[in-house]
């Protein structure tokens, strides 16, 4: 199994959530086996300038996250976006 971490932009809500994804290769098919999200940096919505930065520890919190960023964007997109760097690293 393969992870690697990535943000989510979540402009809406003033934040991004960082994300750690495992992942796998199965038939030449990109296989998402896990999405936690692991912190949230705020910003401020006025100025746009970073206000904090808090872990998330509990699994709830994990869960709302997760089901929330796939609500939003998904995990296609994600999929997409991991391809895209297993590939610019092949170059």
């Amino acid at each position: 199994m393969n992870s690697m971490t990535t943000n989510w932009e979540d402009e809406e809500n003033n934040r991004t959530v960082e994300l750690s994804v495992a992942y796998r290769i199965d038939n030449d098919r990109l296989e998402i086996d896990e999405i936690t999200p692991s912190s949230i940096s705020f910003f401020d919505p006025q100025t746009k300038q970073f206000v904090r930065k808090i872990r998330v520890w509990t699994e709830a919190g994990r869960q709302l996250l997760s089901r929330t960023y796939q609500q939003h964007v998904g995990a296609d997109h994600l999929r997409s976006q991991i391809e895209e760097e297993l590939l610019a690293g092949t170059r």
